[in-house]
């Protein structure tokens, strides 16, 4: 297995996806998940030469989708009587 590894490939030598970006994806998707949108763009900034826009806008569609679900279950258990 080689050991060098262009960062912006999006995929090792040795066929895996690059271990940074992996670990970018999921330190944003847990900032996401915690609300802490404020730590999102100090992330994005170390991780932009690892991380293609077309996953952080996967990931945020995500997040919003998964925003929405949760406010209609808020919304249908507060109008439960």
């Amino acid at each position: 297995m080689n050991s060098l590894i262009n960062p912006k490939e999006q995929i090792t030598q040795d066929g895996q996806l690059h271990p940074l970006k992996v670990t970018s994806l999921l330190y944003l998707k847990e900032a996401l998940r915690r609300e802490e949108y404020e730590q999102c763009g100090s992330i994005l900034e170390a991780a932009k030469e690892f991380v293609d826009q077309k996953d952080v806008q996967t990931l945020i569609q995500e997040h919003i989708a998964f925003l929405k679900a949760r406010d209609r279950k808020i919304v249908r258990n507060f109008r439960k009587p």
